[in-house]
């Protein structure tokens, strides 16, 4: 699981860097690591992430928390003003869907956690 979230991070820097015009190489190159070190490096904030997916995901069980769809159908206008496509083209993308269902769920958990947090002095 640890290993999976890593890879995304991955995944996810290389996408960012390849809009910038480089390579994952190339930027680990100028930062004088390798791959390995960059991994070891992500893996404290993967066990971060894993461990608050984790109790979202149980909170919105245990409260069962339904998609708000406006929040869905805002997103979705954001997103597709912004790559320039048509809402009803980002609607029929089944992952899109359900990044944004999972995004609405959390969002509210994390409302709810707030919500209810007791703070002491």
């Amino acid at each position: 699981m640890i290993e999976l979230e890593i890879d995304q991070m991955e995944d996810n820097i290389d996408q960012r860097l390849q809009y910038q015009g480089l390579s994952l190489n190339q930027y680990l190159k100028m930062m004088g690591k390798t791959e390995n070190d960059m991994r070891k490096e992500y893996r404290e904030d993967a066990i971060k992430n894993i461990q608050t997916r984790l109790v979202l995901e149980q909170i919105v069980a245990d409260e069962k928390i339904k998609e708000d769809e406006k929040y869905i159908k805002d997103e979705l206008e954001k997103m597709a003003k912004q790559y320039g496509k048509k809402v009803e083209e980002l609607e029929k993308n089944e992952d899109i869907k359900d990044y944004l269902s999972k995004a609405s769920k959390n969002e509210q958990a994390v409302k709810l956690l707030v919500d209810n947090a007791k703070f002491t002095k």
